[in-house]
This record gives structure tokens, C-alpha cells and sequence, in this order.
């Protein structure tokens, strides 16, 4: 395995992969909304008993004693004894890597993050907040109180943005439907109005660490230095200091 492990953060996705393949191959034996969820359910339990550093530390015969047998036909158990367990080096090193300073906590809380996808670098800020997108399916009419439907749960949430036409962003809401047919597949879409904070950034991007120049960063961030917003380039704050005071 070492011969394929380029850097620590490989090494982490291909170790944690393994757990969330887990739940990947037990979700594939599923075929129903209902078995999904208690399929979360059993995997949750099982891998909340590990910390992430409890589980980089764990050897085998550990993750044998949490998984129940009837569990481990889904889990690779073989590659999983090939990269466990970490040294505290590689643990602290990981965590120094990736600016992680809780080891201590559940497992699933670091891996629901790489199994949801839940942000991405293109992100957007929704003009009014949060609480816009509502406002969104309620304003133009997408949606009547009779509309909602109790418990719905919804699976996917989609938005979509041109930089060129900021004022036709769009969002679009999936929910399940229910196993007995009783209530349909739902799409629910509106009309929102984003801000790509990024695209507001004027010039290109920034050069790599080493290569900043006091000029690259006044473009990129042109907006931070406007007036009325202090005096960032002003003159340069002097620090008087003791020389018979010795540092701590």
C-alpha cells in the first residue's frame, strides 16, 4: 500500500473511504426510503463509536470488536488492516496538515462533510440571507400553504447561477415521495438572487505562496481597500518596545 500513498491526505481518504464505502454497499442492499434510513441509522452507531483519532489508531482486531459480524461482509476488513493503524505522528501530522485541532470527535461528524458534499469552492451568498430562498418558492407563486406536505424529506438541492445574468439564478428543491405511491417524487423550483463573492473579486487570482507582491494583493482585493474603510495603507504602526523586558 505505501508504494500508492502519494501525501498524509491521500493516506486519509484512502483509510476513511473504506468506512464510507461501508455505508455505500449496505445502502446498495436496500430498496426502500424506509431500509435507507435504518441503514444510516445502523452505520451511524457503529462508526460514532470511534473519534477520529481513535479510529486512525485503531488496529484490526479493535474495529472487529465494534462491527458486528453481520456487518463486516459489506466492510473491506482486508485493505482496511493494510492501513491501520496510524502512527501519533501521522495523526498529528494529518491534523497539522489540515488545520483539525478536534480529533476528539465523532468519527461520522468528519465523514458526513466528504459524503454530502455539502459546500463547494463555487459557493454563493444569497442576497438577504438564508431566509430568501423560502421567500423564493412563496413570492412568485411557486408554492400555496396547501402545498406543504408534513415530513417531506428533502434529498437534493440544486442551484444554479450565470455570472453573465446574476438576476436569473434559479434553485431547484427535490423531496421523496412516499413507498406506497401515496405522494409523488416532488421538484419545487424558484427564482433566487445570488452574489458570487468571487467574481466580485477584481483581477486575476492570486499568485502562489512565495510570489505575493503588495501589488497583487491591492487588486485582488481591491474592494477590502476602498474608502471609508480605514486606512489600511496608511502609515505603519510603530510598537515601542522594552529591550529589559525578556520575552516569554
Amino acid at each position: 500500500m505505501k508504494e500508492k500513498i502519494k501525501n498524509i491526505g491521500a493516506y486519509y481518504n484512502q483509510t476513511t473511504n473504506i468506512v464510507t464505502g461501508h455505508l455505500k454497499r449496505l445502502l446498495g442492499n436496500t430498496s426502500t426510503i424506509d431500509e435507507e434510513i435504518k441503514v444510516w441509522e445502523k452505520w451511524i452507531n457503529i462508526w460514532s463509536q470511534f473519534t477520529l483519532e481513535s479510529f486512525l489508531e485503531s488496529n484490526i482486531d479493535a474495529i472487529k470488536a465494534k462491527v458486528p459480524e453481520d456487518s463486516r461482509q459489506d466492510l473491506d476488513m482486508a485493505t482496511l488492516a493494510k492501513l491501520l493503524p496510524w502512527s501519533n505522528d501521522a495523526v498529528r501530522g494529518y491534523a497539522v496538515f489540515t488545520y483539525i485541532p478536534f480529533l476528539h470527535n465523532s468519527l461520522t461528524k468528519y465523514l458526513r462533510v466528504q459524503l454530502g458534499h455539502w459546500w463547494s469552492a463555487d459557493m454563493h451568498c444569497l442576497v438577504g440571507g438564508m431566509h430568501s430562498l423560502a421567500d423564493g418558492f412563496f413570492s412568485d407563486d411557486v408554492l400555496k400553504t396547501d402545498d406543504l406536505v408534513k415530513h417531506a424529506q428533502a434529498f437534493k438541492l440544486s442551484y444554479y447561477s450565470l455570472p453573465s445574468r446574476p438576476n436569473d439564478d434559479w434553485v431547484k428543491v427535490s423531496c421523496y415521495g412516499k413507498s406506497d405511491q401515496s405522494l409523488p417524487v416532488y421538484t419545487y423550483t424558484a427564482r433566487v438572487q445570488a452574489v458570487d463573492v468571487e467574481s466580485e473579486r477584481k483581477g486575476t487570482d492570486l499568485p502562489p505562496l512565495g510570489q505575493l507582491t503588495k501589488e497583487s494583493i491591492i487588486t485582488h482585493y481591491g474592494d477590502v481597500f476602498k474608502p471609508g474603510r480605514g486606512k489600511p495603507l496608511g502609515d505603519p504602526l510603530h510598537i515601542e518596545v522594552d529591550p529589559s523586558v525578556k520575552p516569554v
